[in-house]
């Protein structure tokens, strides 16, 4: 396993524009699903998002599909969602389902774009993560997995609606375009829920994506995502065994 020293850690990752408008394609679907009305489809279409997010970008791996690199975007072991098993979780979320979608609703002005963001961010984690510890196209390992995943909820975590605040300052005005895109898009999702990728490639050339694509190059929002790159990477680091 590569040991990255601080040079190759603190690289910027590098994307392209159409990896940019598939993440924030993803993440309008990703959000969309506050809006599907029917019980673990949502969770189907949240789950689909991640997969897509992590495919794309690691696609050029011997085998981006293996048990260990789909647990990449899962959502056992604490990972995104986190109770035990689904044997468990599915009465019970069935149950507080009513109040699940109420509450998704009600935060939805601030919870969409938060959603938009979350998989912009997961994508370049896994692009930063594959210029890093990837270098060599080679799947990665049980461990590296594990590092990714506590180093993304960390980083991730650590925004706390301050890349809301701070550089997106005028998220207020694009929030309901934003929401008003995403309840659009959900009875797509619905529908397509074994195909989200489809959804997603279908939007991917939207105005809204086009719009918030524009919003994504602003220097201060870039600004905002090279310090979650920075944490992310710290974090990553953090966790690497000794």
């Amino acid at each position: 396993m590569p040991n990255p020293d601080e040079s190759t850690t603190n690289s910027p990752v590098e994307y392209s524009s159409i990896q940019m408008s598939r993440w924030l394609a993803s993440g309008f679907v990703y959000a969309s699903a506050r809006f599907v009305p029917v019980p673990f489809v949502d969770d189907v279409i949240r789950q689909r998002c991640r997969q897509y997010v992590v495919q794309t970008v690691l696609k050029d791996l011997p085998s981006d599909d293996s048990s260990d690199v789909a647990d990449l975007y899962s959502s056992g072991g604490g990972w995104f969602a986190g109770c035990a098993s689904m044997t468990v979780r599915a009465p019970i979320k069935l149950l507080l389902f009513p109040i699940r979608k109420i509450v998704a609703l009600v935060t939805s002005i601030r919870g969409v774009p938060l959603d938009v963001l979350r998989m912009v961010l997961l994508g370049r984690a896994i692009q930063q993560w594959k210029q890093i510890e990837l270098v060599q196209d080679t799947n990665p390992n049980r461990e590296q997995i594990d590092r990714f995943k506590a180093a993304f909820d960390q980083a991730f975590g650590g925004i706390d609606f301050r890349l809301l605040r701070s550089s997106v300052s005028d998220l207020r005005r694009v929030t309901k375009p934003w929401r008003q895109a995403a309840k659009a898009f959900s009875k797509a999702a619905s529908e397509e829920k074994d195909n989200v990728a489809g959804t997603v490639e279908t939007i991917r050339d939207s105005q809204q994506v086009r719009e918030a694509q524009q919003l994504m190059n602003r220097p201060s929002v870039l600004k905002t995502f090279q310090e979650f790159d920075a944490r992310f990477a710290a974090a990553y680091q953090s966790r690497q065994s000794i």
